[in-house]
Parts: structure tokens; sequence; C-alpha cells
């Protein structure tokens, strides 16, 4: 194969004023226009609901943060491999029909069996030739490497999708999953499975983390970018369901402040774990549900509430 480098002078790099165009949001500052973004998580932290989020806000510009997420419409495609259709239905039901029509869905046939990744990476690319997307979530890595973590497996899949990104002009998000991730700990990249590799090929990535103000808060922590400066705190999202399953945005605040501290007695509940075992108790979850859902010791827990209620 020829002609496969281009060579210019530094000076014909600098003074090409398309060099200096800022790329555009596609979810604030944290994932920008022609990235390969990488929106990480433990199981059941929401992955999937912000992307949902991102898509809606791509392809309608409906948000529930601060201010706009995404700076204008854009042609959206949605891999699914990770909800059916009643899941889907039974979620987003409440939202707009405006919304609704504005993303189109992509998930496997039922019919078909024995899908390797390279037949789901063909007809990914054959959808996207197809459809001229802008903006591709695929959600999730480890469905489409048919649950392999191997170093060629995450290489292989990396590379097809930055040809993807590059050869048809798109912004390709991928959702990916957490190892075990220790609470008390800041999040890092090597959190992520197959993080090695993966890192070097993404352009940014953001993790979801708990936040030990309750379980339906949670916050959003940029570990990559090359388009921006790295944010130095955390977003905070609290998950709501009215009108329909979303992330909203509460505050930015510092990761330090949302990790969790060994509980070992009363005097080291904060004020806010201490309300969360309250409201939990009064709703008649049991202590040892509560010392799961807040991930601290039961028996904190019991002595907290025989102090509250001696």
């Amino acid at each position: 194969m020829d002609n496969i480098f281009i060579i210019q002078t530094l000076k014909e790099v600098i003074d090409d004023k398309s060099n200096f165009e800022e790329p555009g949001a596609v979810f604030g500052d944290f994932i920008k226009e022609g990235e390969l973004a990488i929106v990480g998580a433990a199981t059941n932290n929401g992955k999937t609901v912000l992307c949902c989020d991102i898509a809606f806000a791509n392809a309608s510009n409906i948000s529930y943060w601060d201010e706009p997420i995404s700076d204008r419409i854009r042609n959206t495609l949605y891999i699914d491999f990770e909800m059916s259709d009643s899941q889907v239905a039974r979620r987003y039901v409440g939202i707009p029909a405006d919304v609704s029509a504005s993303v189109k869905r992509a998930h496997l046939n039922s019919f078909v069996r024995g899908c390797s990744t390279e037949d789901k990476l063909g007809n990914i690319e054959k959808l996207v030739s197809i459809h001229h997307p802008e903006l591709l979530i695929i959600d999730n890595l480890m469905v489409l490497m048919d649950n392999t973590i191997s170093s060629s497996v995450v290489k292989k899949v990396m590379e097809r999708l930055k040809y993807l990104k590059e050869v048809f002009g798109l912004t390709i998000i991928l959702v990916a999953h957490f190892h075990k991730h220790n609470k008390r700990n800041p999040i890092e990249i090597s959190n992520i499975q197959g993080s090695s590799i993966i890192s070097n090929y993404a352009d940014s990535i953001v993790a979801i983390g708990d936040s030990n103000v309750g379980p339906e808060t949670k916050y959003l922590k940029q570990l990559k970018t090359r388009s921006t400066m790295k944010m130095p705190g955390v977003a905070v999202m609290n998950l709501e369901e009215s009108p329909y399953l979303h992330f909203e945005f509460v505050e930015f605040d510092d990761e330090l402040n949302h990790l969790e501290t060994k509980q070992t007695s009363r005097g080291v509940i904060t004020e806010p774990i201490g309300r969360n075992i309250l409201e939990l108790s009064s709703e008649g979850n049991s202590v040892r549900a509560i010392a799961d859902m807040l991930g601290i010791s039961k028996s904190v827990v019991g002595r907290f509430l025989k102090e509250q209620n001696p």
C-alpha cells in the first residue's frame, strides 16, 4: 500500500485555520464531537441511563442539566445490547413522542444464534453506512466482545471502532464495565475492564461512581480528555423516575466528599448517611438491607438505629 502518510511542515499545520475550530459538545465538556469516548461504571450504576440521556439530548435537545449538554441536533443511532423491547417501553413510556421518535435503536434479532464479534462489528458498519448517524452509542463493550476480555479481542474491537469513527466522521460512545471497585477509593482508569488497551484508543473517558449521599445519587468523573482541560472535580447527579428514568444534575463537587469512609462507630457516621439510614428504616428496610444499600457495616447501622430509638 503506497502513500499512507501526509507530509506537511509544522507551519502548514499551524496556518490551517480549521485546526483551531473548537469541537462541538456532545456531552458538555465531558465528550466532544469526533471522539471515541468511553462511559464506564460498575453494574447497575446507570451507564445505560446516562447514555440514553446523551442520545436524547443530541437527537432532540432535551436535557435535565443546568445547561444544554449538546450544542446541536445530531442524527443518533443507539446499538442496544442491554435492554429488551419490554424494558425500553416500560422505562421510557413517559418520554415525549417527538423525543422517542428522534433516536434510532438497533438491537440483536432474537432468532440470530452464534453471532461473533466480527459479525456484530460488520453489521454495525452496515447500519452506519445505511443510516448515516453522526453520533453512535454502543451499549456495551462486553456483549460486543462476547464477554471475552482478551488483549487481542479488545485491540481488534477498538481498532475497528476507531476506523469507523474516522471513515464515517462519527462520534462514538462505548459503554464499558468496571472491575470490582472499592467505594472508599477514587475511581481510576485501571478500574475499567481492558483498560490498558482501551485507554490508548479512547479520546475521552468518563466514569459513574456511587455517592455516599444515598443510593439514588451518583457522580460523574472525567478520567481522560484530549479536547479540554481535565476537570478537577466531579458532577453530582440524582437518578429520577419522573417523567422517565433519567439523571438530573445537582452540582459540581470534590470526589472525596462522595467516597465511603470506614464506619466503626456512631461517631464517624456523617450527617447525610445518618439521614439515609433513618429514611430507609422508616420505609421498612431491615438493618442488613440498609447496610448493603449504603455499603457500611450492619453492626454500625444497628447501633445507630438503637441510639436513635433507645
